[in-house]
């Protein structure tokens, strides 16, 4: 089984995206797009966006929407996807209202009605590949794997040590939905965990950083399952970093509800990164990735902007071998001798 993945694309700045035929080359079994499927504030028009009625708001976003799945390369990737039933999204800031647009934030009634309409569009251009309803979290089982997409938008409040990104109903529903009998436990999220454009750690990061109570719940979850590994886009580069410490990375005092011997080995799950699949900013553009499932477990491979074409993408060798390395080092692929 083949799993391609990839983030951030868009059509202003990149209207003949030649690149996606690298993924079709691949012939995944999925593909996986991770936020930021358009961008309605590229060039920077928020102020107008702001302005806009529901009616004028939701036409210009069926435009977008038009020309992302009208553009020739794209067209024919997810044509076959959809024929597979293997195309599956996250609903991130860009294809919701703004650049680190909050559901829960600092949001007037016009935008909330905006929001409702392009979650609804959302839905329509992606064929309602949501499998819980009206929410735009949901749980998919693929062989031996189970895979997780969040919502991290709708629920997301002002940044703090106490704030919910999530919130409680879609915790209820990570908590319910994942089987202990599943070989790998795969979580999708528009945002990283700890990475980021402009700084790796705190400072201005729009990760799960900036949400330390849903980070240290989300982690103490997955650490009840094997072979976890957390897919994100956002950060328009490729990454791989392994498990953290939690209380070396946090600020914050133990969560009352853990034990002090869990909470000094409380660790973030791996997180395989792979973002700016059409971004203009030519050392990250043409990023995407692929997971591959056999026998022996998980690899994964890398792919990046080539210089030497303008209609193609290249192996992104050092992080494909930082990658794998970990993966098989911590046996999530076990090598034939």
């Amino acid at each position: 089984m083949k799993i391609a993945f990839t983030s951030c694309a868009n059509i202003i700045q990149y209207p003949d995206q030649f690149w996606w035929k690298d993924i079709e080359a691949q012939n995944p079994d999925y593909l996986f797009l991770l936020g930021d499927n358009i961008y309605m504030d590229i060039p920077k028009r928020k102020g107008k966006l702001r302005e806009m009625s529901t009616d004028e708001y939701e036409n210009e976003m069926r435009i977008m929407y038009d020309k992302q799945f009208q553009e020739v390369h794209f067209a024919s990737l997810i044509n076959k996807m959809f024929a597979k039933n293997g195309l599956y999204a996250i609903w991130d800031d860009h294809d919701f209202l703004w650049n680190d647009s909050l559901g829960e934030g600092k949001v007037t009634a016009l935008d909330r009605e905006k929001m409702v309409r392009s979650r609804n569009i959302f839905h329509e251009y992606f064929r309602n590949c949501s499998t819980n309803g009206r929410h735009l979290y949901y749980y998919l089982e693929l062989g031996q794997c189970q895979v997780l997409f969040l919502d991290n938008r709708t629920h997301a409040q002002v940044k703090g040590p106490n704030s919910k990104l999530l919130g409680e109903a879609q915790f209820e529903f990570i908590k319910k939905s994942l089987m202990p009998d599943k070989e790998f436990t795969i979580i999708c999220g528009g945002l990283t965990l700890t990475e980021s454009m402009v700084s790796k750690l705190r400072g201005l990061a729009d990760n799960w950083l900036d949400y330390p109570r849903d980070l240290v719940m989300l982690s103490d979850m997955l650490s009840k399952f094997k072979n976890v590994m957390f897919l994100g886009g956002d950060i328009h580069r490729n990454g791989f970093q392994s498990p953290m410490l939690l209380k070396e990375l946090l600020d914050i005092v133990k969560p009352n509800w853990l034990t002090t011997e869990r909470w000094n080995n409380l660790k973030t799950p791996p997180q395989f990164i792979s973002s700016g699949i059409a971004i203009d900013r030519p050392d990250v553009v043409r990023n995407w990735a692929l997971l591959n499932f056999d026998k022996n477990g998980v690899k994964i491979s890398f792919n990046k902007f080539d210089p030497n074409s303008k209609v193609s993408t290249k192996l992104d060798a050092e992080t494909t071998n930082l990658a794998n390395q970990w993966l098989i080092e911590n046996h999530y692929y076990v090598p034939i001798a």
